[in-house]
C-alpha cells in the first residue's frame, strides 16, 4: 500500500512538474516575442517544434525545453519573491527622505537597502549556482558554500556552467531557424499583401478585380507556406524553404490532415487580429502575444504531424480524398482572408498591419 502511494505521489509530482513547465514555457515565448529581434528565438522555438513532431510523429516531442523553461520560471518567481522586502525598504528610504528633506535622516534606510539588495543578488546568484531549483533559494546550504569557496574554483565553476547551459539552449541555431522561416514566409505572402492593400486604395472595378487576384494568391500562398517552413526546419536546409514542388507532394500524399492542421491554424490566428482594435503600451504587449503563442502553437504541432504522416506514405491519397480537402479548405481560407482585409478598419496601424501575417511570421510588428 505505501508503495502504491509513493508510486500516486511520484506520478503526481511528475505531471504538476509537466504542467507548470508548459506555462513557464508559454510565458517565456510570449515575452520573447514581445521582444524587438528576439521574437525570431519564439518563430525559431515553433518552427522546430513542429519539425521534431514532423520526423517522430509525437505531439510531445514538440514540448521540448520544459526543463530549462521550469527553471527560468522559478528563477523569475524566486527573484520576484526575494526582492519584495529589498522594494518595501527602498520606498521607506524614499518616504523618509521626503518627509524629513534631508540626506542624514534617511541614511540608515538607504543603507539598509543597498546591504539587503547585496545580500538577495548574493543568495539568488549562489542559488542558481547549484542548480535554481525551488530549494536552493529555501536553503543557502551554507556548508557547500564554505566549502566551494575554500576550493578556490567557484568562479570558473560557475562559468563553465553557465556557458554549458548556453549552449544546451542553441540559441544562434533557433535564432536562424526564425530569422531564415521568417524571411522564406514574408517572400510568398508578401506579394499578396501587397496586392490587398493596392486594392484597399481603389475605389473602382479595378480595385475589386485586384482585390480577388490577391485573395486567390493569398489562398495559395497560405496553402504552401506552413509546409515549406516545416520543411525547413525538418532538414535545415534554405532551400526547403522554395521547394513548392516537394510541399504540393507532401499535401497530396495526407490532404485532409494538412487541411485539418491548416483550417486549426487559421482558426486560432483570428483573436488576434480583434486584439489589434486596441494599442497596447509595450511592456503589455506580451499579453496578446500569449494568445498568439497559446493558439498558434498547438496548431504548428498540428501542422508538424501532418507532415510526418504524407512522409510516411509512399503513394498519393486516392483523388476523391484531395478533392473533398480542397472543399474543407475553402471556407478556412476565405475566412480567414476576409477577415484580415478588415483588420486595416479596426487597426491602429491601417494597411500595414495586413503585412503582420502572425500565423506565419511574428505576432508584432518590429515597429510596435
Amino acid at each position: 500500500m505505501g508503495q502504491l502511494w509513493r508510486r500516486a505521489a511520484k506520478t503526481c509530482g511528475t505531471a504538476l512538474r509537466w504542467c507548470a513547465g508548459v506555462v513557464c514555457l508559454l510565458l517565456g515565448l510570449s515575452i520573447m516575442a514581445a521582444i524587438p529581434v528576439v521574437q525570431f528565438l519564439s518563430l525559431g522555438y515553433m518552427l522546430e517544434a513542429s519539425g521534431r513532431v514532423a520526423r517522430s510523429g509525437r505531439l510531445r516531442d514538440g514540448l521540448f525545453g520544459l526543463d530549462v523553461a521550469l527553471s527560468l520560471g522559478t528563477l523569475a518567481v524566486c527573484t520576484w519573491g526575494l526582492l519584495l522586502p529589498v522594494r518595501f525598504l527602498a520606498e521607506m528610504a524614499e518616504s523618509s527622505q521626503w518627509i524629513h528633506g534631508d540626506v542624514e535622516s534617511f541614511d540608515p534606510w538607504r543603507i539598509s537597502t543597498w546591504c539587503l539588495l547585496t545580500a538577495v543578488l548574493s543568495h539568488i546568484a549562489w542559488a542558481c549556482y547549484r542548480g535554481g531549483r525551488l530549494r536552493d533559494f529555501m536553503w543557502p546550504a551554507p556548508f557547500f558554500l564554505w566549502h566551494e569557496l575554500r576550493s578556490g574554483k567557484i568562479i570558473s565553476r560557475a562559468s563553465d556552467r553557465f556557458w554549458s547551459r548556453v549552449s544546451d539552449w542553441r540559441i544562434q541555431a533557433r535564432f536562424r531557424l526564425g530569422l531564415l522561416g521568417f524571411l522564406g514566409g514574408l517572400f510568398w505572402l508578401a506579394p499578396a499583401v501587397t496586392l490587398l492593400v493596392i486594392a484597399a486604395q481603389a475605389s473602382d472595378v479595378g480595385g475589386v478585380a485586384l482585390w480577388i487576384l490577391g485573395a486567390l494568391f493569398m489562398a495559395w500562398a497560405i496553402r504552401l507556406v506552413p509546409l515549406l517552413q516545416t520543411q525547413f526546419a525538418l532538414t535545415g536546409e534554405w532551400r526547403a524553404l522554395w521547394d513548392v514542388q516537394a510541399a504540393h507532394a507532401m499535401y497530396r500524399r495526407a490532404p485532409l490532415a494538412y487541411v485539418t492542421a491548416l483550417s486549426v491554424l487559421l482558426t486560432l490566428a483570428i483573436p488576434l487580429y480583434l486584439l489589434k482594435a486596441e494599442l497596447l503600451p509595450r511592456e503589455a504587449v506580451w499579453l496578446p502575444n500569449m494568445v498568439f503563442v497559446a493558439s498558434i502553437f498547438p496548431a504548428k504541432l498540428l501542422v508538424g504531424w501532418s507532415a510526418y504522416l504524407a512522409l510516411h506514405r509512399d503513394a498519393n491519397a486516392i483523388i476523391v480524398w484531395q478533392v473533398l480537402a480542397a472543399l474543407i479548405a475553402v471556407p478556412a481560407l476565405l475566412g480567414y482572408i476576409l477577415i484580415m482585409s478588415a483588420t486595416p478598419y479596426i487597426s491602429w496601424y491601417g494597411l500595414a498591419s495586413l503585412y503582420e501575417q502572425h500565423a506565419f511570421l511574428l505576432p508584432v510588428p518590429f515597429w510596435h
